[in-house]
């Protein structure tokens, strides 16, 4: 995968976007720089995706191009656990992946479709 665009907006412009406005701020961002955008700064490192071919590609092809260096992933541990998939990597991450992902393929997938459709309708 080639370099992934950055943001040029100041990173507390950046910041402030995200948390006041974030659907706006994926929107633009997407607009000027694609699908896949980071935003980067002292305070700030991420990689943001917004379109599901996107997300497909991060989640099935080389982990280490996509990985957040620990420290960046410490301060999500006290919200997902230290063992949620995202926080994971290598062969943790593999196994752990495993365990979660039967439950969103065939027939089981559609219960849930089922599900969120009574809940919401």
């Amino acid at each position: 995968m080639t370099q992934i665009p950055a943001s040029k907006t100041p990173q507390l412009m950046q910041l402030g976007n995200w948390i006041l406005r974030p659907l706006a701020y994926m929107e633009a961002n997407q607009r000027n720089l694609g699908d896949l955008f980071r935003a980067q700064g002292s305070l700030i490192n991420w990689i943001f995706a917004s379109h599901p071919d996107t997300l497909k590609y991060i989640l099935t092809h080389d982990a280490e191009a996509f990985s957040a260096p620990g420290e960046m992933n410490a301060i999500l541990k006290p919200l997902l656990g230290e063992n949620s998939v995202i926080l994971l990597s290598g062969q943790r991450h593999q196994a752990r992946r495993k365990l979660v992902m039967p439950p969103f393929h065939g027939e089981r997938l559609k219960v849930y479709a089922d599900l969120i459709q009574r809940i919401t309708g």
